[in-house]
């Protein structure tokens, strides 16, 4: 299980941080940073569903203007995501 969490990481970084993702830089570093806070406490992550979550994260990100707290909208991306998608949360990883 954690292998699989590794590669689903790896590949929204890899994604995520590709030239065609409008980003101004640390701003979306941290956006990013914050929605993966809630990516990590999935109880079962997929390529699939890394995928889509990037996809639901960068359409929020192109419609957000955060300035000094992008983090936490990104946090609250995350959580958007997981409740509208109803995904469960690893038991041990949820606080």
């Amino acid at each position: 299980m954690a292998f699989i969490r590794l590669v689903c990481l790896a590949l929204f970084f890899s994604v995520g941080l590709s030239p065609t993702v409008r980003a101004d830089g640390e701003s979306f570093n941290q956006y990013v940073e914050g929605a993966m806070a809630v990516y990590s406490k999935f109880k079962e992550p997929s390529k699939q569903e890394s995928e889509l979550f990037f996809t639901f994260i960068k359409s929020k990100w192109q419609k957000e203007t955060c300035v000094n707290s992008c983090k936490t909208d990104g946090l609250r991306a995350g959580e958007e995501y997981a409740s509208v998608m109803n995904v469960e949360f690893d038991p041990d990883s949820r606080t």
